[in-house]
């Protein structure tokens, strides 16, 4: 079976992609990867074939704006960015497309809809997060919509008119006239629908509510690669320790230079993930790496993050108490989730640390029963995909 992989967005929307797209491909599909070529090297080390979609150094530029990480102007910001990404995807798809053959797409890949509608190809949409799930109306709305045959969800048309950029949807509805396709009059109302064949990317107890009715694969954590310095990392690393991923997300230099004060003062240890140093710096009671294998990173007192769906999994796959500080998007979901799972604290200030290193130190954590449910091994869930993805296409 062909299967063409449209992945639009940060790291948190294409690894998990990558993961999906490997497991096919250990099952000898023909898997075809189709994104940014900033992530070239990650998808060719795991055996598919890649298609380049965006410039990488429009990608890094695009990651490193404030705008993207900010409360009220990210989703203008990523859904201007997104608009200039679909018409691409589409002639890239387009390219690949035969009869035997599916698509698989992240959330913002608009174009996979237009290409799965144009050519009658089958679509299965990944989604990381119950966020787009808040868009749905109430049980009223929804009985009065199905009466009447009218469109009053008004959350979704304050989402389209006042959170994200309108050059997309005017770009996705031209593409779909050039495609002799209908237009759409809100093409966020996919993100709402139920679909039967949606990939579910985490498990259901991880958030309260929203439940999809889409296919449950649970979380796919990522196998990165082994980090030169990951030695010397995890020698530094003791129950005195705060590992710190600033990512561009949590960048602040003031904020993170706080943050470390803070974290001495109290007399411990961290671990610096950053952008910023391009080498390894260490100090006393501190060290400074530009990245790190996130899988191995256990046995710390607490993690310190922005609350990116890949990085929660992960740490709470690995046992590891979280401090989130929510920017944009999911995060503020994520770290609902991670306080109500009694595995962290939301960040509300810079004192928090010392709550959080309290909470950890006292054992009222429950990291170490989510560890053990969730584990470290993709064996099962790969073959419930793969079984699901054989399944729907026979």
């Amino acid at each position: 079976m062909k299967v063409i992989i449209g992945a639009l967005g940060s790291s948190g929307d294409i690894y998990p992609c990558i993961e999906i797209g490997a497991l096919l491909q250990e099952e000898q599909h023909e898997v075809y990867f189709l994104a940014n070529g900033y992530f070239k090297s990650s998808v060719v080390s795991r055996g598919m074939s890649f298609v380049t979609v965006g410039d990488s150094q429009d990608y890094l530029k695009t990651v490193q704006d404030r705008r993207l990480w900010g409360k009220k102007t990210a989703l203008k910001s990523l859904s201007g960015y997104m608009a200039g990404q679909q018409e691409e995807m589409c002639n890239a798809m387009t390219a690949l497309v035969e009869d035997d053959c599916i698509i698989i797409h992240s959330l913002w890949c608009f174009a996979a809809t237009i290409v799965s509608e144009r050519f009658g190809v089958r679509k299965f949409s990944v989604s990381l997060t119950d966020a787009t799930q808040q868009l749905k109306p109430g049980r009223l709305i929804a009985f009065l919509e199905k009466v009447t045959g009218a469109t009053l969800n008004w959350k979704l048309a304050l989402f389209k008119s006042l959170m994200v950029s309108t050059v997309l949807q005017d770009k996705v509805n031209t593409l779909r006239v050039n495609n002799d396709l209908a237009a759409c009059k809100n093409i966020y109302a996919g993100w709402v629908d139920d679909e039967a064949n949606s990939l579910v990317l985490y498990e259901p107890w991880f958030y309260r509510k929203n439940h999809r009715k889409g296919f449950y694969v649970g979380f796919l954590l990522n196998k990165d690669k082994k980090c030169p310095h990951d030695g010397l990392v995890l020698s530094f690393i003791d129950r005195r320790t705060v590992v710190i991923f600033t990512s561009w997300a949590l960048a602040d230099d003031n904020f993170v230079s706080k943050m470390v004060s803070d974290i001495k003062e109290e007399g411990l240890k961290c671990v610096i993930v950053t952008p910023a140093v391009e080498t390894v710096h260490a100090e006393r009671d501190t060290l400074m790496v530009p990245f790190i294998s996130i899988s191995k990173i256990r046995g710390c007192l607490f993690a310190v993050h922005h609350g990116g769906i890949g990085t929660t999994a992960q740490l709470l796959s690995n046992g590891v108490p979280q401090l989130i500080y929510p920017s944009a998007f999911d995060q503020f979901g994520n770290a609902r989730a991670i306080e109500r799972l009694h595995c962290g604290l939301r960040g509300k200030g810079i004192k928090q640390l010392r709550v959080m290193a309290e909470f950890s130190r006292s054992g009222m954590s429950q990291c170490g029963h989510f560890a053990a449910l969730l584990g470290n091994d993709n064996t099962i869930m790969s073959r419930r995909l793969v079984s699901f993805l054989r399944r729907d296409k026979s």
